[in-house]
Order: C-alpha cells, then sequence, then structure tokens
C-alpha cells in the first residue's frame, strides 16, 4: 500500500470516523480518486523538487501548484497577504 493510500485512508477514517457500510464505500471512493490522480501528483511533486526554489521565491512552483488546482475545479487568488506566490 502507498503512502498516498495510506493517508488518503488515514484522512478518511478521520473524516468519517469508524469503519461502517457507508463509511467503508466513501473510503473506497476518496481511495479511487487519491490513486486516480497519484501519477500527476508524484510528478507534480518531482517538478517542484527539481526547481528547489529559496523560500518565499517559488513563482514557478506556485505557478505549476495554482494550474493543477484551476485545472481540478478551484478559483486560486494568487498574491494573498502581500506575498506573490
Amino acid at each position: 500500500m502507498s503512502k498516498t493510500t495510506q493517508l488518503a485512508i488515514g484522512m478518511g477514517l478521520l473524516i468519517l470516523g469508524p469503519p461502517g457500510a457507508a463509511a467503508n464505500n466513501a473510503r473506497d471512493h476518496v481511495l479511487e480518486l487519491v490513486e486516480s490522480r497519484h501519477s500527476r501528483m508524484s510528478e507534480l511533486a518531482r517538478r517542484i523538487w527539481e526547481l528547489a526554489e529559496v523560500g518565499y521565491q517559488e513563482r514557478e512552483s506556485s505557478r505549476l501548484l495554482q494550474g493543477w488546482l484551476e485545472a481540478a475545479g478551484f478559483s486560486v487568488e494568487a498574491g494573498q497577504a502581500g506575498m506573490p506566490t
């Protein structure tokens, strides 16, 4: 079992409470979602690691994450709290 899967199970249990039929179905759904995105998330994490940008100057890393979140349907507002990233 991958660390991503373990994390998803842990998060699912925190959200859903003790296992039961409904919780198992929801947990399975969360696992499906995480596993279906695993390859893209790993690629994104590797790319950010390779950029190795200095703290608070992560312009390219921020751009990559914002694009990924927007593609997933999130509304992203950059430049919050006086920080461009």
